[in-house]
Formats: structure tokens, sequence, C-alpha cells
């Protein structure tokens, strides 16, 4: 299966995300142009959504269209889980900036040319 991805992703233990008008999701990974994030009611692709990110230091909103939702996973406890994949309509480029500071080897993407920058 070939990636079809502009960026590399970076698994996030930093950045939280929520749906708004209110919806937590759990972020799986994130890139300066998507995420895939985990979220207890489905998420309808095609859809365009706000995604509020933020980590200790910043909070941003980004447009975001539903690429693709699944169920991940279904429990007596929690119920329903899905996974949706996020393409975001604008670079959001301090969340890899944020993983590159905190020790990833994720590089910054510059915004010419895509070219790591530091």
């Amino acid at each position: 299966m070939t990636d079809r991805r502009i960026h590399p992703r970076t698994r996030s233990h930093r950045v939280r995300a929520l749906i708004r008008p209110g919806q937590n999701v759990v972020v799986i990974d994130v890139s300066p142009s998507g995420a895939l994030v985990e979220a207890r009611s489905q998420l309808r692709p095609g859809a365009v959504v706000e995604v509020q990110l933020e980590d200790e230091q910043r909070r941003t909103s980004v447009a975001a269209r539903v690429i693709r939702c699944i169920v991940s996973g279904i429990s007596a406890d929690r119920g329903t889980t899905y996974r949706a994949g996020l393409a975001f309509t604008d670079h959001c480029g301090w969340v890899c900036e944020l993983e590159t500071h905190g020790g990833s080897d994720v590089l910054a993407l510059g915004a010419a040319g895509g070219s790591p920058t530091t």
C-alpha cells in the first residue's frame, strides 16, 4: 500500500484536540496537513469540521475535511469508538515544530518547497 500523505506524521503526546462545538478527541498522530483522531461519536466523511488544537503554550483552530471514519472498537464499558482521518484546509506547521523541539526525529517543514528547516 502506498502512503499518500504529503507530510510525515508523528505520534503526539503533547497535542490535544477538540472538534467544535465540544467533542474531545484523542490525537493518535498528527502532521502539518492532517491528523488521525479517535472519537466517541462518528464523524461523517466529507464533512468540514472545526478542530481546536492546543498544547501547553498554544491554541489554534483549523478547518478540516473528514477523509474517512471507521469503527475502531466496541466495548461494554466505553461503547463504540471511531477513528477518523482529518485533512486540514490550512497548513498547521507549529504542530510539527512542537514535536521537533520535543526531541522527535521529525523535522519542521518549510513553507516553500517542503524542505526541512531548523
